[in-house]
């Protein structure tokens, strides 16, 4: 009975010939080649991951070049402004320079022409001599600059003193009118100009300039001197023509 109890407990399995061998050749292929995707795939990743950084790094190389060279020119262009700035300024400043030359060799010019005058030929006589009124007009139409010189010759060593009032003749609408000049002109007093000399004597002195104001709707035409020597009854006079400023 035991026997017989062993025999059924067994079990009879078909087994076809090789598929044992086909799934254990199976098993080893996968098995070989699961490490090599694996390692395929990181080797793919550290490659994209590199041609990234160095696409990056070529990128942070240009951006930098072109950042220094950015600058470079940024550093030029300001160079330049400064020196066109300059060079514009040294220019003015020479424009101007010559401009003050060329102002002050007229005003020599003028001041020689008019001590000539002084001791010309035709000036020479006994007695005071009123020389050329001197007048320039200004940026403002109606303010005008000034001066005169007062002369004398002789063998007197006496002082001359005495008073110069000067008038300014002309037109207000299409009446004749004249102005004293010390409504025109702060420096001068209303009894006029005192002088006192020996040979002569410039106003303003040291060969400065006055200054008078015209009314608006004064057109000038003459100044007229009237100098009044003290101990003398007759006043000396002398008209001068305005300037021509056309």
């Amino acid at each position: 009975m035991a026997k017989k109890r062993q025999q059924a407990d067994w079990q009879v399995r078909v087994v076809q010939p090789g598929q044992g061998r086909w799934k254990n050749a199976v098993l080893l292929l996968a098995a070989v080649l699961l490490p090599l995707a694996v390692y395929a795939g990181y080797q793919w990743r550290d490659y994209e991951v590199g041609a990234a950084l160095d696409g990056h790094d070529a990128l942070v190389e240009r951006l930098a070049q072109s950042e220094e060279a950015e600058q470079t020119l940024m550093q030029r262009q300001a160079v330049l402004e400064s020196g066109g700035r300059l060079a514009q300024q040294a220019t003015e400043q020479s424009r101007q320079t010559i401009k003050m030359l060329e102002a002050e060799v007229f005003q020599l010019q003028q001041d020689l022409a008019f001590y000539k005058e002084a001791v010309a030929p035709g000036s020479r006589r006994d007695g005071l001599t009123i020389h050329a009124f001197e007048l320039q007009p200004t940026d403002d139409a109606q303010l005008f600059r000034y001066k005169f010189m007062l002369s004398r010759l002789g063998d007197d060593e006496k002082p001359l003193k005495g008073k110069l009032k000067i008038e300014v003749l002309g037109k207000e609408g299409s009446k004749a009118k004249r102005l004293p000049l010390h409504e025109l002109s702060e420096q001068v007093d209303k009894a006029g100009i005192s002088f006192g000399f020996k040979h002569y004597q410039l106003y303003p002195a040291a060969g400065r300039f006055a200054e008078l104001r015209l009314p608006d709707d004064f057109v000038p035409q003459r100044i007229r001197m009237m100098a009044v020597v003290d101990g003398q009854k007759q006043p000396i006079e002398r008209t001068f023509d305005w300037i021509n400023q056309e």
